[in-house]
């Protein structure tokens, strides 16, 4: 199984299907979302808008991407 940064594949799909559980509201900010993971496991009605600072032009993201960081903040929406 290949590894992604710290987690496994196996891991990454275990901690998604937990945070799934506990997400309320209509909206959800997934910061630090890497390539939107979490995404797959949330309902299709809640507003899903990833952030991170990983380039769009690394990945094609299907959801809104905020690229950006805590020290310059996020603001340049993709």
């Amino acid at each position: 199984m290949k590894a992604e940064g710290l987690l496994t594949g196996f891991l990454i799909k275990e901690r998604n299907s937990l945070v799934a559980k506990h997400v309320k509201g209509k909206n959800l900010i997934d910061v630090g979302c890497e390539r939107g993971s979490l995404r797959a496991f949330i309902p299709k009605k809640i507003n899903y808008t990833g952030a991170d600072i990983l380039p769009k032009e690394r990945f094609r993201p299907m959801f809104r991407y905020l690229i950006g960081s805590i020290e310059k903040g996020l603001g340049k929406k993709e």
